[in-house]
């Protein structure tokens, strides 16, 4: 399974509006909607939405739907922002899938610079494949201390 994270930044009176446009846009194309949040610590007036793609192709041509769309995922306030990032998850973890586990959730992204410290796996060396062993063994390590993890994603 692909993933995609989309965040869209717009004015802070907007949100309901927004998120209700684009959950709607994301409904009328493909993938599967796993995730919606609104942020509400650190960058503010965020909503993200994480789908997930069951092949490459279909992540594509949702992105070009974007792409060459006027208006994409519904935003029509020329002050909003529009990222996308796709995503595969790492092999020992599970599909994402929804779930309700409480109001607050996390969003961490780690560079090459911890995994070249991680248990001797360099992105240089391993690539993708040396930071996905150094998670795997860490997996166990974060489950005894946070809430479990729901997609660790490379």
């Amino acid at each position: 399974m692909l993933y995609e994270l989309t965040t869209i930044s717009g004015p802070p009176l907007e949100q309901t509006a927004v998120s209700a446009a684009a959950r709607n846009w994301v409904l009328d194309g493909e993938g599967r909607l796993v995730g919606a949040w609104r942020t509400e610590l650190g960058e503010l007036f965020q909503i993200k939405l994480l789908r997930g793609f069951e092949t490459a192709e279909a992540l594509e041509r949702e992105r070009l739907r974007a792409l060459m769309s006027a208006h994409p995922f519904s935003i029509d306030d020329p002050s909003s922002r529009l990222s996308m990032e796709r995503y595969a998850r790492f092999p020992f973890l599970p599909d994402v899938e929804p779930l309700a586990l409480g109001g607050f959730y996390e969003f961490r992204t780690w560079g090459s610079p911890l995994n070249r410290s991680c248990a001797g796996h360099s992105v240089a060396r391993g690539g993708s494949r040396g930071g996905g062993r150094c998670w795997a063994g860490a997996r166990s390590l974060r489950a005894a201390v946070a809430a479990p993890c729901v997609a660790g994603v490379v």
